[in-house]
């Protein structure tokens, strides 16, 4: 098995925080799957962040994955 270099796009803090943050969709460690591709490809969430994303401007949690 290759290593291979370990890449998280880039994110930034939303400019307000809200006081309540939504409910988690799924924990960390949890084995998650991506049904709208053709590969129906499989990773393990590994980190979580709340905070805006800047190719798609959207503030929510982001997960990293491996």
């Amino acid at each position: 098995m290759q290593d291979r270099p370990l890449i998280v796009s880039s994110v930034s803090l939303p400019v307000q925080i809200p006081e309540f943050l939504p409910k988690l969709r799924s924990p960390l460690g949890q084995n998650v799957g991506w049904s709208c591709v053709p590969s129906r490809d499989f990773a393990r969430i590994l980190g979580i962040i709340f905070a805006g994303e800047g190719s798609v401007r959207a503030t929510g949690y982001h997960y990293a994955i491996a």
